[in-house]
Parts: C-alpha cells; sequence; structure tokens
C-alpha cells in the first residue's frame, strides 16, 4: 500500500465516523474567526481508526513512506485527518532523521497545521522526541523564536515542555521565554508561561528567582501560567511581587 492509498483510507474512515453534533462542539475550543473544520471524530475513535491503519503498513514502511503520509494528511482541510497523520509519525520516533526538522517546519510556515491543537500536538509528540533524539539540533530553536510565523515561535517553544519535565534543556528553556517576552501573541505568551511552569516542576527557587529579575519584561499572562503550581500563599505573593 502507498502513502497515498493509506490516505484515501484514513479519510474514507473519518468521514464514515463522522458526528456533526461532535464537529460543532470542537469549534467552540477556537475563537470565532479561526478556520477550524472537524469530521466531529473524537480522540478515541481516532486513535483507534489510527491503530488499524498503522497496522497495516508498520512492517512494510520505510520512514520516509510514513513522513510522506504525515505530509499528505498535513496537507488537509480536516483537524482529525492532520491530527492522525502526526499521531501515526511519533509511533516512528526511534526511527527520525535530522531532516524532519525541516519538514515540520515547512507545516508549520506553509500553515498546514494553524491552530494551537495540532500545533501543540506536533511540538509534543513529534518535535520534542527529534530533539531528544538528536543533540544538537536544539540549537536550532534560537532561529525559530526569531519567526515571523506565530505558529513556527509557538512550536520552538512547546516542544521543550515535554523535555523541561524531566529536567532537561533548562537552560535552554529560559532563554526562549527571555528571547520571546516581549512578543504580542497572546498564544506565544500562554505557551511561555507554561513552559516556565513545567522547568518549575524541577527547581521552583530557579523560576521563582527568574520571575522576580524579570518581572518588568514578562506579560502578566505568562506570569500567570508560571506560578499555578506554587503554593497558593506563594502564588499569590509572586503575582503582587512581579506586578510591573
Amino acid at each position: 500500500m502507498t502513502p497515498e492509498q493509506l490516505e484515501s483510507r484514513a479519510r474514507a474512515e473519518l468521514r464514515k465516523a463522522a458526528d456533526p453534533r461532535a464537529a460543532a462542539r470542537a469549534k467552540m475550543f477556537f475563537k470565532p474567526w479561526e478556520k477550524v473544520f472537524f469530521h466531529g471524530v473524537g480522540t478515541p475513535d481516532l486513535r483507534l481508526i489510527e491503530r488499524g491503519l498503522y497496522q497495516q503498513v508498520n512492517r512494510s514502511w520505510s520512514h520516509a513512506e510514513i513522513v510522506e503520509f504525515a505530509d499528505r494528511m498535513a496537507r488537509s482541510r480536516f483537524n482529525e485527518e492532520k491530527a492522525l497523520g502526526l499521531i501515526m509519525l511519533a509511533r516512528e520516533w526511534k526511527r527520525y532523521e535530522r531532516n524532519l526538522l525541516t519538514v515540520i517546519r515547512g507545516w508549520l510556515e506553509e500553515d498546514c497545521l494553524d491552530n494551537w491543537s495540532l500545533t501543540d500536538l506536533l511540538s509534543t509528540k513529534v518535535l520534542a522526541p527529534l530533539i531528544g533524539r538528536h543533540p544538537g539540533i536544539e540549537e536550532e530553536l534560537r532561529e525559530w523564536w526569531k519567526a515571523g510565523n506565530p505558529w513556527v515561535r509557538r512550536a520552538g517553544v512547546v516542544s521543550l515542555v515535554p523535555l523541561v519535565r524531566h529536567a532537561r534543556y533548562q537552560d535552554l528553556a529560559y532563554e526562549a521565554v527571555t528571547a520571546l517576552a516581549a512578543d504580542k501573541e497572546d498564544l506565544i505568551r500562554k505557551a511561555c508561561g507554561w513552559l516556565l511552569r513545567e522547568a518549575g516542576r524541577s527547581d521552583q527557587q530557579r523560576l521563582e528567582q527568574y520571575l522576580l529579575r524579570h518581572k518588568s519584561a514578562l506579560s502578566r499572562t505568562a506570569v500567570r501560567y508560571a506560578v499555578e503550581r506554587f503554593p497558593e500563599e506563594k502564588r499569590k505573593w509572586l503575582l503582587a511581587a512581579t506586578r510591573g
């Protein structure tokens, strides 16, 4: 079976499982002006469909064929089709090649994955394992933070979230937030706060010191996200102490 054939099969199965009411509910998680399209297939059913499709090709497909399938699905109109391709690609993390980073950035720059749910799925399940598999590749994220495309910038931050949870790349995480502290996009501010919060899992003292030192630069959104895991009294104190 070719990637093109599996693409057709995947779309047929998703259309068969579609629920217009579920599609309407899914759109409620996005802003009214965001162009998002859903079949209306819930996550459990989506993963079940993906698992069945993967079983048909996992013993015969090369890494390149998996990437081609994910690329075809990324160019779909529907969120579930895009997500299915990413979920299948995520299974292949042990075979990730370094040049996958270029493919990923291409998807983002071409707005193939142009909402927070798809960008975050890509970042946490594909990009983060790619960084972990190829030491040194994380250095390229510094260029992502400067990108004009907000999805590239968000991915450059969110991809570090699973890594800092295990006390890895802490210095890079704080560097990312500092570089993006003045970003006007709310989705970037939230991503920075999320990254700080996760960095604080392993070292709350460092996070506290960072917030106090950079209080004049950080957005209130980022700070509110960052302090969520502090004890209540400390959280309230930090919110007050970091107010400009």
